[in-house]
């Protein structure tokens, strides 16, 4: 194949995944929207809506369930994106906490979220490592606490349950993992669009461009 060909490829390339994160993203954008609207709403119509949204396949992809879709891409998190996502994931935690604590006693649970607290109300620099290696090292200690241990029984247990607070729990679950998700598609989405211009200029080479593509491919196509 002469060169030409292989940039003539590796463009086309680009422009199918391209187009393919911009579906991504506007369904997952799309999804939170209607995450979002239910928010308002009473409980018992809250969770009739959405299961409404499963029923109509809103969590589809070309027969994927998007809410298994992992991280899109095999580069390691930016600190921000870490930061960003793991205080959303203590919040969640913080709110089921709540939701248990309204059902009985769950003294395990208080001390928990005032952990949570202890550690999320510190501002973290992201540029600086040492703070961010820091914040990390507190969380995983909470994590791996016997603490939190219980916290994840106790959680096993109340949504067995309750199936009122296993559709929160889901809500919670599938709304933090579309907001990271679209967020990990924009940054794909750029990272593509600075790649096809890096091509363009004669930056890099149709083969760097198939290798950096490899690291954003999706996989959906089973391959």
């Amino acid at each position: 194949m002469s060169d030409v060909d292989q940039v003539a490829a590796a463009k086309a390339s680009l422009e199918l995944m391209l187009l393919e994160n911009r579906q991504l993203l506007e369904q997952f954008e799309s999804l939170l929207e209607n995450l979002q609207e239910l928010e308002s709403l009473p409980p018992e119509e809250r969770h009739s809506r959405f299961h409404e949204l499963e029923n109509a396949g809103a969590f589809q992809f070309r027969g994927i369930d998007i809410r298994h879709f992992g991280h899109p891409t095999k580069r390691p998190l930016s600190p921000q994106q870490f930061l960003r996502r793991t205080h959303r994931r203590l919040a969640n935690t913080n709110t089921l906490i709540g939701e248990f604590l309204k059902r009985g006693p769950f003294e395990v649970g208080l001390k928990l979220r005032s952990e949570i607290d202890q550690v999320t109300s510190d501002i973290v620099d992201e540029e600086d490592a040492k703070e961010v290696l820091a914040f990390k090292q507190r969380v995983d200690e909470i994590r791996e606490s016997e603490m939190f241990q219980e916290y994840l029984e106790a959680k096993k247990a109340f949504l067995q349950q309750d199936p009122a607070l296993k559709t929160e729990s889901d809500i919670l679950a599938v709304t933090e993992h579309a907001q990271e998700a679209h967020e990990a598609l924009e940054g794909r989405e750029k990272a593509l669009q600075e790649l096809n211009d890096n091509l363009e200029s004669g930056e890099v080479t149709a083969e760097e461009v198939a290798q950096q593509l490899d690291d954003l491919d999706l996989g959906l196509d089973g391959d």
